[in-house]
């Protein structure tokens, strides 16, 4: 297969580094991706998180203030949540032919073509390694559906979580754009908007799609799961918020957790809130969230020969999120994942041709 990563390159220089007694910071960033590589594809063996003692949680907890929770960034996530909180998906996957990776590249490029002409280049430039590329189906060690890991501006690699020929299509652009965006120098702009590009192509990718001949439905389904994926983070993060609040407001709940503590680490997910009691929530997980709702309003009304200029100006600080695109994304998710009648419906957009 063309596009595949040399497994055994990756592992030399991983082992070169281990050896290496004296390492730079680039040197520990490629020790660490190339682990991380190989971990994710299942050569090396993942490793188990260190179980959060009882002690180590309150001592975290007693040390945290909640007036990190006071920013408009977390009251905009309790909304949301509220208002997806009747929200469900529960779908398998269409039944759809597998494509190869070339084909999948193939079409990638043509929605580079006649859609996004501008960054064809940049396109032409990472499929060019095709080395640097990966694709991979069946069960990874991580659920993800695809990644980026950057090295430094010259040195990348992708990973594409193969489900499906849609899915595939979808995730290779999401890819791209991230790897495009090193070359722009996105790096240096306002990491909460990171995910941008990468969001608002993905859904475009989708239209571009039902445009040359992919079934709707299919499409749809696969609208559906990305659109969901985004509420479920929000969901999330809003639960978490509630179980600390709770945690310094409830002395019953408090009471509760401490001595039952083995058992309300699984159930209310107490490791992941040790991290973010201990250290806030990583950018990454904010930039998902901020880049799902504003990359939302401009996927639904900024005209595509004018998206670029648009993420430049979110991305190096120009703009900002406005607090009344929301209401538009709650009607657009509600559109997308409401009831079953409006789960078959889909917005069309116009594809440059």
């Amino acid at each position: 297969m063309k596009y595949t990563w040399k497994i055994e390159d990756i592992k030399k220089q991983l082992d070169k580094l281990q050896k290496s007694s004296r390492l730079d910071d680039l040197s520990n960033l490629e020790k660490y991706i190339y682990t991380s590589m190989l971990t994710d594809i299942g050569v090396l063996p993942k490793e188990k998180p260190v179980a959060i003692s009882r002690d180590e949680f309150f001592e975290v907890c007693s040390n945290f203030n909640l007036d990190y929770f006071n920013s408009s960034f977390f009251r905009m996530v309790k909304y949301l949540a509220n208002m997806f909180a009747d929200i469900d998906l529960d779908e398998k996957p269409p039944t759809l032919a597998e494509e190869s990776p070339d084909s999948v590249i193939s079409v990638c490029r043509d929605f580079y073509k006649r859609h996004d002409k501008n960054n064809l280049n940049y396109f032409k430039r990472m499929i060019s390694i095709p080395e640097r590329i990966n694709f991979v189906k069946g069960n990874l060690h991580n659920p993800f559906a695809g990644r980026t890991y950057i090295i430094s501006l010259n040195s990348f690699y992708v990973l594409i979580n193969g489900v499906n020929a849609i899915h595939d299509i979808a995730i290779t652009i999401h890819e791209s754009k991230h790897v495009e965006g090193l070359a722009k120098g996105y790096q240096a702009g306002i990491s909460l908007y990171q995910e941008l590009p990468s969001y608002i192509y993905e859904m475009q990718s989708l239209d571009y799609l039902s445009y040359i001949g992919y079934e709707n439905e299919a499409v749809s389904w696969l609208r559906r799961q990305t659109v969901y994926k985004y509420v479920c983070q929000i969901r999330k993060m809003a639960k978490q918020m509630d179980i600390i609040k709770k945690l310094f407001d409830d002395t019953d709940f408090f009471s509760a957790v401490y001595d039952g503590y083995d058992w309300c680490r699984e159930e209310y997910g107490l490791d992941e809130i040790y991290n973010v009691l201990k250290q806030g929530y990583p950018k990454s997980t904010i930039s998902n969230i901020i880049s799902f709702v504003v990359g939302t309003d401009i996927y639904l009304h900024t005209p595509s020969n004018n998206i670029d200029n648009v993420l430049s100006c979110y991305i190096f600080g120009m703009y900002k999120m406005k607090p009344g695109i929301i209401h538009g994304i709650v009607d657009y998710v509600e559109m997308i994942l409401g009831t079953d009648n409006n789960k078959n419906k889909i917005m069309h957009f116009s594809i440059d041709k």
